[in-house]
């Protein structure tokens, strides 16, 4: 079991540009967990805890 966590602080960033840069982990880490799985691999997953901040948004 990773223990690691890696820290991430992207400060002030605009929500779509913090959006897609979470869909791009999210995205890295599946694709690392699909392959585990089909390689019959046990590569470690990384943790992150990201802090960010944005302005408002309208929904």
């Amino acid at each position: 079991m990773n223990k690691k966590v890696n820290y991430i602080d992207w400060g002030l960033t605009a929500y779509q540009e913090a959006w897609d840069k979470q869909e791009t982990i999210f995205n890295e880490t599946v694709a690392l967990k699909t392959k585990n799985r089909t390689e019959n691999t046990s590569l470690e997953t990384p943790n992150y805890l990201i802090f960010n901040e944005h302005p408002h948004v309208y929904t």
